[in-house]
């Protein structure tokens, strides 16, 4: 039987237990929304990881008295994968592939702000770097469509042609299709910086069977 899609909430509380980086908040706890609660708690019961529940609310608190305390505050994707890491691998999940496991991967939070990591930080309220504000490397002049279509396109000339999805091959790609006129495919820059990283943007934009 699928597993319910994560909520919102859940996806939320990924990243402030992230940004808290092992910090702890006990008092923080009762901040906390019910749902939030209520829904790292069952998702913690179901993979085997209740004993922990305590001690990850605390962070998870923690990490919310941050975002309120400095407006500063940032995390990147790729930070973001490897406190996630150490954290499954702690707890014997890091070989749970196929399981929807908590806290969600980076790839799951990038599909639900539309591939936007600058959006997923400022749903939780955490910063924008400045290095990767909208605008930067030409960020504003591409909409989330162009960025799906850019990549599934990309994608599926990969496998039909037999080559690699790799970063560099999509320079390539670009540089051939701009000089024959082609405007609407961003940078390579542009997009990882939108969706954290290369690896990132590739999954989060997956052609869909029948390459559409």
């Amino acid at each position: 039987m699928p597993s319910a899609p994560v909520t919102d909430a859940a996806l939320r509380a990924s990243l402030l237990f992230a940004v808290a980086e092992r910090r702890s908040a006990p008092s923080a706890v009762s901040a906390l929304d019910d749902e939030m609660v209520s829904e790292v708690s069952e998702l913690l019961r179901r993979q085997g990881s209740a004993e922990v529940i305590e001690g990850v609310l605390s962070s998870i608190g923690a990490g919310r008295r941050s975002v309120q305390t400095d407006p500063s505050l940032s995390i990147s994707a790729q930070k973001y994968d490897r406190i996630r890491r150490d954290f499954l691998a702690e707890h014997g999940l890091d070989g749970a592939k196929g399981r929807s496991v908590w806290p969600v991967s980076s790839t799951t939070i990038l599909k639900r702000a539309g591939g936007s990591w600058n959006q997923a930080l400022r749903q939780v309220g955490l910063a924008v770097s400045e290095q990767r504000a909208e605008g930067t490397f030409g960020a504003a002049k591409f909409s989330p469509g162009h960025f799906r279509s850019a990549l599934r396109k990309f994608q599926q000339h990969a496998s039909e042609s037999g080559s690699s999805t790799s970063y560099q091959n999509y320079l390539r790609w670009r540089k051939a299709h701009a000089a024959a006129g082609r405007e609407d495919l961003p940078s390579g820059a542009a997009i990882r910086n939108a969706y954290g990283t290369w690896k990132a943007a590739l999954e989060a934009e997956a052609p869909e069977p029948g390459g559409r």
